[in-house]
């Protein structure tokens, strides 16, 4: 106490002292804002709680509070309670007080003292509050790799370094430190109760050391441990011995080596971490950011806090570039986290750039383990072992980058490996993390849309990174990187799977759900991902060119067309884990212009923004990106764009029918499981806002704040600026829409009043589906050349099974050219009466005439 005593006293007289130790720290601040972001009350004291007494702790706090308009700590916690308090005013207090070799672990009693004055000053004096705010300063970020050296002794940070580590510590490591503010408890709340005194003390203190203990976990880490330990413990495990075994009396190789096989394998996955690696790393890529973009957008990282204090995290973040795996890493690093491990690709792991990733937390996979079950085996232990011990972990559950801005089908094999990790031990919980990363330009989309219209996808190399470079000067826009909400995978599995925990501890046999679970988790994790989504202003702007003529438009028209768009988006958001960066339409025009994505043709009446040939490309790209905003009015435009009038419960209703045909496609939340009122609950919410900002009219409407079901809702005049508004809003997702209606079509409905049954055989099916919508994209102009995928074909019949309007069935072609060939299996795919309940959805998403030119000739 005295030591603090003269550090407060030295502080206050004696600050020119400080300059030496101002030269030589750099410390990054996180929160960067912290009055707003953790709801400091300005009116009340504050009291800043360190876990050292260390006088170089105090002097970093100090002087981070001066740079940040933060009350500055001049005073002890006595003497805040002498003194009239004021919302100047800021004491500061520590939970372990120095010595010279190490802190003294013996002195909690002593310490409690100024909690319990506090709580008994607190309670005889009704008018008292104060707010006591944990700070953690970290002198370097070095977890180590578990050895005992003395170089770990001097330089490495310690939350038990005495005063001769410290100075060390601080000496080398001055130019690294990271200062934590965390979340005020305030002091009235906590005496509320009927505990004593020394009770409320004593529980102060321990959510104190609890939340310095794992602020150093999330920030840290745990001991990284030398790699080649890491593989031996990975052969010793009971999962790979047994596979070594089975694998070397199966194939009579000599155990030795099959077992120096599986090392062989151990070497070719795991990471090896390195801290000066990671630390050059950061310096690195913050400047690489700096020069490629204009701004880096980070929000939700309040839920990984949340959920890393008593979880294992895994990010599972959407994958549209390469950039991902260094982008993610360092926002997380940046932002006070520790970095994760990441699951690679192997075709990454070439010369000089393989054994960086390495050594910053990359981990290679295979793109497929071809039956190579010991590779398998030590793949899935060495996930486990991560799980295990400690360490964020994070895979791209797409598998590979998106071509077309979309999100991916989810690839379940690494999560399947995840869930299995948590099933073997579910006392340690797992968090599934969504994290949208998007970009207002990437550097790979004209490559992109080159591999989509036919050109081979080139290996990556050092020569490719090299050719790279010369890109690094334009200007990129922003990036986005948005955590969505997590997933506790306990407690899905617990609604889910009621009783999986007694089924897992009776048998170590992999359970007959785990994989059809694991896919359910998938969906439910890009569901999340595209929630949340940030609408950036090329992917707006991107949207808007594309869904008119020649994809030019008069600057004010556009403007226009853009801020109602936002209107839209801001009065009835997508989800609320969305965001809209502050923009308007002239703002998001600018930013397009920016990164090149567009152009401006300046006239005598006025300036047209517009997009060539060669922009036309890639916007496609970055409309994808984004597109699934707009999805449900986009539907709601095409129904008024073949239709005069509707009333409201007319477009509800379509819109419910249509709905679940983008669910998988999109990866829309809430339309399984009883989503179907969720679902027109929001279209009626999105109606409105449509109608409030003049996409459609409502001439007959009663309140100002609803519309009844029986309220007539009809388009704008064919000669009104805000027909070209629907027409425009009609066309987002146009290709999607297009495919629900073709598909419907060929199938039947809408055709007859009768409900007809009709078999195709898949494959022709498909091969003219495809045809169908290629033909009708050619001629509406569309720029999206992954629209007619077989993936998506795939998708919209798989959706037809689950909804009970197809049902597959298998026959036998006899090949009449060689009899000694056995019979080929060919699926029909056969309509069900079901299907005629849709018969309007061809007719309002395609027209008359072309949904009843397609049923009549669908194959």
């Amino acid at each position: 106490m005295l030591l603090l005593m003269f550090a407060i006293h030295w502080l206050r007289w004696f600050g020119w002292l400080r300059l030496p130790m101002r030269w030589w720290i750099v410390a990054r601040m996180v929160p960067q804002n912290p009055l707003t972001e953790l709801g400091l009350d300005p009116k009340k004291p504050v009291c800043f709680v360190t876990s050292s007494g260390a006088l170089t702790d105090l002097i970093v706090v100090d002087d981070q509070c001066r740079r940040n308009g933060l009350p500055r700590p001049r005073i002890t916690a006595s003497e805040l309670l002498k003194r009239v308090p004021s919302q100047a005013t800021a004491a500061h207090m520590f939970l372990t007080s120095l010595k010279l070799f190490q802190a003294d672990r013996e002195s909690r009693r002593e310490i409690l003292r100024p909690f319990s004055k506090m709580v008994d000053h607190a309670r005889s004096h009704p008018g008292f509050d104060v707010q006591l705010v944990p700070v953690s300063v970290f002198w370097g970020r070095n977890p180590g790799k578990g050895e005992q050296s003395l170089v770990k002794l001097l330089f490495f940070d310690d939350e038990h370094a005495g005063v001769i580590q410290k100075f060390f510590t601080v000496l080398v490591q001055g130019r690294n430190v990271l200062v934590q503010f965390g979340k005020p408890i305030n002091l009235r709340e906590q005496i509320q109760g009927k505990e004593s005194s020394d009770e409320v003390a004593r529980k102060l203190s321990r959510v104190m050391r609890v939340y310095f203990k794992t602020q150093r976990l999330l920030s840290v880490g745990p001991s990284v441990g030398q790699r080649p330990r890491v593989i031996e413990t990975l052969l010793r495990t009971r999962p790979v011995r047994t596979m070594i075994e089975d694998e070397a009396r199966k194939s009579g190789k000599p155990l030795a080596k099959v077992e120096q096989e599986a090392r062989k394998y151990g070497f070719e996955i795991a990471a090896d971490p390195s801290y000066p690696y990671v630390r050059v790393a950061e310096i690195f890529l913050k400047r690489l950011w700096n020069l490629m973009f204009s701004g880096l957008v980070i929000r939700g990282l309040d839920r990984v806090h949340r959920f890393g204090a008593t979880h294992e995290i895994v990010y599972m973040p959407s994958h549209r570039s390469h950039i991902d795996y260094l982008l993610l890493g360092q926002s997380l690093y940046s932002q006070g986290y520790t970095v994760p491990h990441v699951a690679a690709g192997i075709n990454l792991n070439f010369w000089l750039v393989g054994g960086i990733l390495r050594r910053v937390g990359a981990f290679y996979i295979r793109r497929t383990f071809s039956g190579n079950k010991l590779y398998a085996a030590v793949f899935s232990e060495y996930v486990h072992y991560l799980l295990t011990k400690g360490f964020p972990v994070k895979f791209f559950p797409e598998g590979g980058r998106s071509r077309t801005g979309r999100l991916l089908q989810p690839k379940t094999g690494f999560l399947s490996m995840v869930v299995q990790s948590f099933l073997r031990n579910p006392a340690r919980p797992i968090a599934l993390v969504p994290v949208f990363l998007g970009y207002d330009r990437v550097w790979e989309a004209k490559t992109y849309v080159n591999e989509l219209r036919g050109a081979k996808k080139r290996a990556e190399s050092i020569g490719q990174l090299f050719g790279a470079v010369r890109d690094v000067m334009k200007n990129f826009g922003s990036a986005y990187v948005s955590f969505g909400q997590p997933v506790d995978l306990g407690q899905f599995l617990d609604q889910r799977k009621p009783g999986w925990r007694d089924e897992t501890a009776a048998s170590d046999a992999r359970p007959s759900w785990t994989n059809p679970m694991t896919q359910e988790i998938a969906v439910d994790m890009m569901s999340r991902i595209n929630d949340a989504v940030v609408l950036g202003p090329v992917s707006l702007v991107a949207m808007a060119l594309l869904s008119v003529p020649n994809r030019a438009l008069a600057e004010d028209q556009l403007v226009e067309l853009l801020d109602a768009m936002l209107e839209i988006q801001r009065g009835v958001p997508y989800s609320e884990d969305a965001f809209i960066p502050e923009m308007d339409g002239k703002s998001a025009i600018k930013s397009a212009e920016l990164v090149e994505v567009c152009k401006r043709l300046s006239l005598p009446g006025g300036d047209v923004i517009y997009a060539d040939e060669e922009d036309a490309k890639v916007l496609s790209y970055y409309s994808n990106m984004c597109a699934h905003v707009f999805l449900m009015p986009a539907v709601i435009a095409r129904l008024f764009q073949h239709c005069d009038q509707l009333t409201a419960d007319e477009v509800i209703r379509a819109v419910c029918d249509v709905w679940p045909f983008f669910s998988r496609e999109f990866f829309l939340g809430g339309t399984q499981d009883g989503g179907v009122n969720r679902v027109s609950t929001h279209a009626m919410r999105i109606l409105l806002a449509m109608v409030d900002a003049g996409f459609v009219e409502c001439p007959g409407r009663r309140t100002q704040d609803s519309i009844g079901a029986d309220e007539i809702v009809c388009r704008p005049g064919l000669s009104s600026p805000r027909f070209m508004w629907l027409q425009a809003m009609a066309s987002i997702c146009g290709s999607s829409l297009d495919r629900v209606g073709i598909g419907l079509a060929m199938l039947g409905a809408g055709i007859g009043t009768k409900p007809s049954v009709r078999s195709f055989r898949r494959k022709d099916f498909e091969d003219a589906f495809v045809t169908t919508g290629k033909r009708l994209d050619a001629i509406r102009g569309s720029e999206d050349p992954g629209a007619y995928d077989p993936v998506h074909i795939r998708v919209f019949i798989d959706n037809l099974l689950r909804r009970g309007l197809v049902e597959l069935q298998e026959v036998y072609d006899d090949d009449l050219e060689d009899a000694s060939k056995a019979a080929s299996v060919s699926q029909m795919i056969v309509t069900l009466p079901a299907v005629s309940q849709l018969s309007s959805l061809p007719r309002l998403l395609l027209g008359t005439d072309m949904s009843q030119s397609i049923g009549r000739n669908p194959v």
